[in-house]
């Protein structure tokens, strides 16, 4: 499995957008959140935790500020600089002191030992971020990502590798991302919450 002795883990949700900022299915969402966190945890040692992002207008609806790239830079700043501005925190105090953070959705399948792999490959020597004036190594690191309905329906025909265009694999090669040693996130990976709160936090201008 992808058990880590001293890891722990956070769903990190939003609620569904909406023309309100509340709406009446919000509090039996709560309810389910709190309840759910409490019985994993009974079993588990105390390792889980949930972060719930209050809805913020924009344009005409209510969502979560920033949709996933909002809600990793206030994971972040929960963690570094404890500014809690969640709806919900249960038991998020045992995010403190989270030196990496693997991002995944509710539907990603990680295959066994992915997440220890992924972790000896970003703090090796060799790759560790140093800071300075000219910032070297990697702050994030991304496993290959793929489809699991390959074949299966007519959009998987379509989108899957092999037989179509795979998405996913574009980020992996770029020639302007090469030459400028830089690389695109696809939202799925394992990264330094220090090398994000030194390079990237703050610096992506809101609805770009």
């Amino acid at each position: 499995g992808n058990f880590l002795e001293n890891g722990v883990y956070v769903i990190l949700a939003d609620l569904c957008e909406s023309t309100s900022v509340a709406t009446k299915e919000d509090e039996k969402i709560i309810s389910l959140l709190e309840s759910g966190i409490s019985e994993l945890n009974k079993k588990s040692d105390n390792r889980f935790s949930v972060l719930l992002r209050s809805r913020q207008k924009r344009d005409n609806k209510y969502s979560g500020w920033e949709r996933k790239r909002g809600a990793i830079e206030q994971l972040v700043h929960y963690i570094t600089d404890n500014e809690d501005i969640f709806l919900l925190n249960v038991n998020g105090e045992i995010l403190k002191d989270t030196k990496y953070i693997c991002t995944l959705d509710a539907d990603t399948i990680v295959p066994p030992e992915s997440i220890s792999r992924l972790l000896g490959v970003i703090a090796h020597p060799k790759n560790k971020i140093h800071f300075g004036n000219f910032p070297r190594g990697y702050g994030l690191v991304q496993a290959e990502i793929g489809t699991t309905l390959t074949n299966e329906t007519l959009f998987s025909n379509i989108m899957a590798t092999q037989g179509g265009i795979d998405a996913y694999n574009y980020p992996v090669g770029e020639v302007n991302n090469d030459f400028f040693l830089s690389g695109s996130f696809c939202g799925k990976g394992l990264f330094s919450v220090e090398a994000y709160q030194n390079l990237v936090s703050g610096k992506i201008q809101p609805n770009t």
